[in-house]
């Protein structure tokens, strides 16, 4: 029995040797290439300005809603304490996660610039709200975030927006067995939507076999499509990729997703008639991409995180940095994490937007091709970076 166990666990390192050291490789590769001593900063030519940086901090999503000029961000102050994802855990008894409309395009001068929505009939607002990614269907005004909440298991909230009154309506929540880790979401209908779960197995379950995964780039998460109704939830996994995390639909046939420890963009073939998908093409980038988004041009833009290593020591120093004392220590001053931002068309492939660590930890990119404008959003540094081109 012993030979056929060591039998069976040598076939098992002879499979997985060569992905492990092609993953090695492209790991250190970026390791030093992006570190904040290496990193070649690149700007495009477009005017670059910090805004509500007084109001607003670690924002992961932004959606731009483009008929109203509107951005809906989805913002959390509370991740310096608690999150799931990097295995920070730090009790809390309140929470200033929240949701708002940015008036990015000026449409609405009558009104602030910047108005948190309020939450309706949403009883875990200031208790366990830890918003993430968020997804907008504007024909319903449904609003879907996920919330890292306390519990051992995520939720995803569903609200009813109200645009005019900057309020949202709770209507439900939605867990399941099969969403051990959902990160972004992207709207089908009012009553579903695509989910992506980061990890297989979540940092709170196995620390083990979550940096087993992570590391090693293990193909066994998934892109689930969820359809739900009051009383019951449906699952249907879409795809398995490593550490799945950005979702949006590229064009009337394709998707992409951000996978995040592969440092690539996977494109999926819609398959209209069975609905399956296919993966057809990996675009590689020099950073771990977080979210996506897609501009009116069928721009594909790719925020990220250049240096794996600067974003896991940034994250797990907010709480102390991010206080009085704690901001003034030579630690945290010299502390970075290199963002980095990047479009892809077919045409002419991929190209850096933003490279720098002045506006550091960048999770989101999105573009409004008509006004000339673009946001991009931080996991953690304060306020959104918008350009004008």
């Amino acid at each position: 029995m012993v030979n056929y166990v060591a039998s069976f666990a040598l076939v098992i390192v002879a499979v997985i040797s060569p992905k492990l050291y092609s993953q090695g490789t492209l790991l250190y590769g970026l390791e030093k290439a992006n570190s904040p001593a290496n990193l070649q900063r690149r700007q495009a030519p477009y005017n670059f300005e910090l805004k509500l940086a007084d109001k607003v901090r670690n924002c992961e999503h932004v959606h731009l809603d483009k008929t109203s000029g509107y951005a809906l961000l989805s913002c959390n102050p509370t991740r310096d304490v608690w999150n799931t994802v990097m295995g920070i855990y730090n009790n809390h008894d309140k929470t200033e996660g929240a949701l708002y409309l940015y008036d990015y395009a000026g449409k609405h001068p009558e009104n602030d610039e910047l108005r948190e929505i309020k939450l309706m009939d949403y009883p875990h607002a200031g208790k366990d709200f830890h918003p993430l990614g968020l997804g907008y269907h504007a024909p319903s005004n449904r609003i879907f975030v996920v919330n890292l909440s306390k519990e051992r298991r995520p939720r995803i909230e569903v609200f009813r927006l109200h645009l005019a009154e900057a309020a949202a309506t709770f209507i439900q929540s939605i867990k399941h067995v099969h969403l051990p880790s959902p990160n972004s979401i992207y709207a089908i209908s009012e009553n579903s939507f695509y989910a992506t779960n980061d990890h297989y197995f979540p940092h709170r379950q196995n620390v083990l076999l979550n940096q087993i995964e992570t590391f090693g780039a293990l193909p066994i998460s998934t892109v689930d499509k969820v359809t739900f109704s009051d009383t019951t939830v449906g699952i249907k996994t879409m795809a398995r990729l490593p550490f799945p995390n950005g979702i949006v639909r590229l064009n009337d046939t394709a998707f992409a997703v951000a996978s995040t420890s592969s440092a690539s963009v996977r494109l999926y073939h819609e398959d209209k008639k069975s609905g399956k998908w296919i993966e057809k093409e990996s675009i590689s980038v020099r950073m771990l991409p977080d979210n996506l988004s897609v501009d009116e041009e069928g721009t594909l833009f790719i925020a990220g995180h250049a240096h794996a290593t600067s974003i896991t020591k940034y994250a797990k120093t907010r709480a102390e940095c991010n206080t009085p004392e704690g901001s003034k220590t030579q630690k945290c001053k010299d502390l970075k994490s290199p963002s980095m931002v990047a479009s892809w068309t077919r045409r002419e492939g991929v190209k850096e937007i933003y490279t720098d660590d002045k506006y550091g930890a960048a999770c989101t990119a999105v573009r409004d091709s008509k006004a000339k404008v673009g946001i991009i959003s931080s996991l953690y540094d304060r306020g959104l970076l918008v350009w004008k081109e």
